[in-house]
């Protein structure tokens, strides 16, 4: 080659620019869970040796129903579905997958749920699905239940309280997803406490022991009993069927249980 066309091949190198290898973008993919969702995408085009160049690059997406992008890389989402985003160099092009997911409706599994004892305890499963119909990924959600003394909820496990009627609900991403809760006792038939009476000076304590048990005297469990002093001046009791013993007298403790009730008579002397 004479000296004037390798002159001219020189700078016709220089005039066409370095050489793209390869568009490095990042990241590949991309799922975005929200209308107005944003993604921003980097391109970064590469020559032969891996050295990165200062080249403009065009941005496009080949479902802009789906989701859109700027000049600057920025994906947008538009409503559920998938995109393919492209960066193009010099003809050397990359590709990124973006899924866009919706939230639109949310429903709790199983939608109505029976507990039988306290503290009996159940499982809810929120599902969230999107305008396909295509279940969302789990993400947080906030549990409450709309009467404590009778149900109460933590991350979708469910704890009876006491019989009664509730509706626990969850919300996540903006729905909200409810199941009625029904906690009923064990069938018993009756309270059986020990000891049958009571006789303690003034400032003593003793502690009644009391089940619910079924027709052969065996346990039941699941059923939470109430105690209560008829005469709190003479005696009184605790949660626990503690009775203390305050003033001389007689007194009655009462042991109930879904309408059923056992009578322990204590007497106070002095």
């Amino acid at each position: 080659m004479t000296r004037p066309a390798a002159l001219a091949a020189l700078l016709l190198l220089a005039a066409c620019g370095p050489a793209v290898d390869v568009v490095e973008l990042r990241p590949r993919q991309a799922t975005l869970e929200a209308a107005g969702a944003t993604v921003r995408l980097v391109a970064t085009p590469r020559d032969h040796g891996g050295g990165a160049l200062d080249l403009p690059v065009r941005w496009t997406s080949y479902a802009p129903g789906v989701a859109t992008v700027d000049a600057a890389g920025l994906v947008t989402a538009v409503k559920t579905g998938e995109a393919m985003v492209t960066a193009d160099v010099g003809g050397v092009a990359a590709e990124a997958r973006i899924r866009v997911s919706i939230p639109v409706r949310a429903a709790l599994a199983p939608a109505a749920l029976e507990l039988v004892g306290v503290p009996g305890q159940g499982e809810l499963s929120l599902k969230v699905e999107d305008e396909g119909g295509a279940a969302v990924p789990a993400r947080p959600a906030a549990w409450r239940s709309s009467d404590e003394t009778v149900a109460k909820v933590a991350a979708g496990r469910v704890t009876a309280v006491g019989p009664g009627q509730a509706t626990v609900t969850a919300t996540s991403a903006g729905l909200t997803a409810s199941a009625r809760i029904t906690v009923r006792l064990p069938d018993f038939a009756r309270i059986a406490v020990r000891p049958a009476r009571l006789a303690l000076a003034v400032g003593r304590s003793a502690r009644l022991e009391a089940e619910a048990v079924d027709g052969a005297g065996r346990p039941v469990a699941g059923v939470p009993l109430a105690f209560a002093s008829a005469e709190p001046r003479v005696a009184s009791v605790s949660p626990d069927g503690t009775v203390t013993a305050l003033r001389a007298g007689r007194a009655r403790v009462l042991v109930a249980a879904a309408g059923k009730s056992a009578v322990v008579p204590v007497t106070v002397r002095r």
